[in-house]
This record gives C-alpha cells, structure tokens and sequence, in this order.
C-alpha cells in the first residue's frame, strides 16, 4: 500500500478546475485506486516518475517512488499539456 501526500497547490488547482463531484471522484479515485494499486494506475509520462490520470477530460498529474512506497501529486489541469521541443 501506498502513501500519498498531496502539495498545497494541488489543492487549490482542483478547486478552480474540478467541480464539487469531480473532487470526490478524485478523493474516491485516491482513496480506492490509488493507494492499493499505485504503479500500475495512471498513464505514464516522460519519466519513469511521473504518471497522469484523466478524470471527466481533465487531468491529475502524480509522482510515483516505488522505492519508498511513497505518491505525490502535484499538478492538475484542464486539458494535455503541450511539450516544448528544441529546435
């Protein structure tokens, strides 16, 4: 089982973006998937690290150290965000 912590700025990104319900969806998606099955949720990104979860079109973005046990989330947004390539 894992445990999560959550940054102060991610809470306050789902109160703008989410709704009341999309917040329990959250709240319940943490409590019933996240916890338990940890690594193998979400989609993972760039890093090995970094998973994101599509709520209602939306999405959380989490950090994963299966080392320790241990998820963080960290961002949320309303739509994919776009990479930046070098030129």
């Amino acid at each position: 089982m894992y445990r999560v912590f959550i940054f102060p700025t991610f809470k306050e990104k789902i109160k703008k973006l989410f709704s009341k319900q999309e917040i329990v969806e959250i709240e319940n998606f943490i409590e019933n998937q996240l916890k338990i099955k940890g690594e193998y949720i979400g989609k993972p990104l760039n890093s090995t690290h970094l998973r994101e979860k599509k709520i209602k079109g939306k999405r959380i973005y989490y950090l994963i150290y299966k080392e320790i046990a241990v998820i963080l989330l960290v961002n949320a947004s309303n739509k994919k965000c776009e990479t930046i390539k070098d030129s």
